[in-house]
């Protein structure tokens, strides 16, 4: 589930705990959709991690790119089932002309026969956690293939509401027009690791999901490992979809907590912004100092006049000694894809705060931590609003 939690419910929880403060740079952002399968209304989608379910839809030419894999958490050994789709998205039939507008180039996925060029679909499936503009850096390798006999598709035509297209296109022997189809532009294939795409392109036989051949057999994999990766989908309308999934050790628990920081206006990832993170005793324990927002267990009361050693050790002026428990928060900083990722996260609660004290944003918060599973926090720079996503 994916929901908004805006800067005014953060308020809320400090008022609560401590009665009314100041709080800068929390404005109140309108949020995403609280639904698992999201849609945009643009060409391009790029999907918040913990998603299985996401698409992306041209109003220009009413067709729907969509994506979904099995799960966004895999252990090690475990496979990834990817689905890909495109639809008419009218209720009325839609012909279309073939584009060649590829926004990212990767294996290639025979919603149609693979000889009726061209193939309408291309996936990736790589490790690391990229964003949409880091993506299409990468996944720029062709695949080309050819075959002895073809058929250059000029148009497809979509029935409404429907995945079932017929083509008109050339027969490139004769020159003859051709009517072909209908089809169903719905392809899925399971794979057991991550791909080299330079590598893949090179080969003899060119890889192509889905061919008569092999029906669905996947390229030649790496076994996943420990980490983030990335599956990326385009079609030749010029959309494309990103979802992201996590590969932990067997036997983990596997209760982790994944921040990541955006910046509110383009939404590209912000690298080197001051993390600060550590588990919370419950929903309220926040507490407001000159340092910023902390958590009630970093805080202590002491007269005046005594000596603080760096260990926690305080010494009263009366002599008496005591021993302070340890701050659990611990410092991070975002990666150079603006994500901190910190693993064996303990406790139901987990506080968070981003931004330097000095800086013209922070995004601070607690949320519950889903024992067992990864929880995703997207902080919004500069406005403060985060998203969490289970």
């Amino acid at each position: 589930m994916r929901s908004e939690i805006l800067a005014i419910s953060i308020v809320v929880l400090i008022v609560a705990a401590i009665g009314a403060v100041s709080v800068a740079g929390m404005e109140n952002h309108q949020g995403a959709s609280s639904s698992a399968s999201t849609t945009t209304t643009s060409s391009t989608f790029s999907a918040s991690h913990g998603i299985t379910n996401a698409s992306s839809v041209s109003p220009t030419v009413g067709i729907r790119l969509g994506l979904v894999v099995n799960s966004s958490s895999l252990q090690v050994g475990q496979k990834l089932n990817v689905a890909i789709s495109i639809s008419n998205t009218r209720p009325v039939v839609n012909e279309i002309k073939t584009a060649s507008d590829w926004q990212l180039q990767g294996v290639p996925v025979a919603l149609w026969p693979p000889c009726y060029f061209g193939i309408p679909a291309q996936v990736v499936v790589l490790q690391g956690d990229y964003g949409l503009q880091q993506l299409k850096a990468i996944a720029d390798v062709p695949f080309n293939y050819v075959c002895m006999e073809s058929v250059s598709v000029d148009h497809a035509i979509f029935q409404p509401m429907s995945d079932q297209v017929n083509l008109t296109g050339i027969y490139d022997v004769t020159g003859a027009n051709q009517t072909l189809g209908p089809f169903q532009l719905e392809k899925n294939f399971t794979t057991s690791g991550y791909w080299n795409l330079q590598g893949l392109a090179g080969e003899l036989n060119i890889p192509v999901i889905g061919d008569g051949a092999n029906p669905n057999v996947p390229p030649n994999s790496t076994s996943f490992s420990p980490g983030v990766y990335t599956v990326g989908v385009a079609d030749e309308w010029g959309q494309d979809v990103l979802l992201h999934f996590t590969v932990t050790q067997n036997g983990e628990a596997g209760t982790s907590l994944l921040i990541h920081v955006l910046n509110d206006t383009t939404r590209q990832p912000v690298a080197g912004v001051r993390v600060v993170a550590g588990p919370a005793s419950s929903m309220n324990d926040i507490v407001y100092t000159p340092g910023g927002p902390t958590v009630k267990e970093c805080v202590h009361q002491v007269p005046s006049g005594s000596s603080v050693l760096a260990n926690g050790t305080t010494v009263f002026l009366n002599g008496t000694v005591v021993t302070f428990p340890p701050c659990p928060l611990s410092t991070y900083a975002t990666n150079s894809t603006g994500w901190v990722t910190i693993s064996g996260a303990t406790g139901a609660y987990y506080f968070f705060y981003v931004g330097n004290v000095t800086s013209s944003f922070n995004s601070f918060g607690i949320i519950q931590l889903v024992q067992g599973e990864a929880t995703y926090v997207t902080a919004r720079a500069p406005s403060g609003n985060y998203t969490v996503t289970n």
